[in-house]
């Protein structure tokens, strides 16, 4: 029997660069009443990415108009980390 049909069959290609990280934007995270804790299962739950898994990315296109939050992501643009924290809230990198 041929070499090809004695090892397993490997399907699929696996690919070495991290996956994108689904941006979110501030103006998106207003909608989260005051004080409130922002993570990645909060935003999958009301749709603003599609799994809580991957990573999420903060970007500043918007303003947070006096919601002081604590969001935790897994990256945030200079910009945004500086709206967040100059609202009153907290940015908090996750591994």
């Amino acid at each position: 029997m041929p070499i090809v049909k004695r090892l397993p069959h490997r399907r699929g290609f696996t690919s070495r660069r991290p996956p994108n990280p689904q941006p979110v934007n501030l103006r998106q995270l207003a909608r989260f009443e005051s004080g409130d804790e922002v993570g990645p299962e909060q935003m999958a739950q009301i749709g603003l990415v599609k799994h809580a898994g991957k990573p999420i990315k903060i970007l500043a296109d918007g303003d947070l108009a006096g919601t002081t939050l604590i969001v935790k992501a897994t990256a945030f643009s200079a910009e945004a980390k500086r709206k967040i924290e100059a609202a009153g809230g907290m940015a908090e990198v996750l591994n």
